[in-house]
């Protein structure tokens, strides 16, 4: 591997889909891209979330709910977005 050498690795069942996604990126802005066939293998492969609250998502509908999910805690952080909690006291 030389100096200009980027790895993408397979980490979790999220991996590959995210490599993918680099992958299809670097590849648009004129980068050359060589995937494993291993990692091939894994991005082709379908996969279920064990014990996924909502089991009828697709695979798509799952990382997108997913990503809404960072994307407010990533605001929360960063302090874009302020949550005020309210509690009415029962009497």
């Amino acid at each position: 591997m030389g100096q200009n050498t980027l790895v993408l690795a397979h980490i979790d069942h999220e991996e590959p889909y995210w490599a993918e996604w680099a992958a299809e990126q670097l590849a648009a802005d004129g980068i050359t891209v060589e995937i494993t066939p291993k990692l091939r293998e894994a991005m082709d492969e379908e996969w279920t979330w064990p014990n996924y609250p909502r089991h009828w998502c697709t695979r798509s509908e799952i990382r997108q709910v997913s990503n809404e999910t960072q994307k407010i805690h990533d605001d929360i952080r960063h302090g874009h977005l302020l949550i005020h909690a309210h509690a009415r006291a029962l009497v």
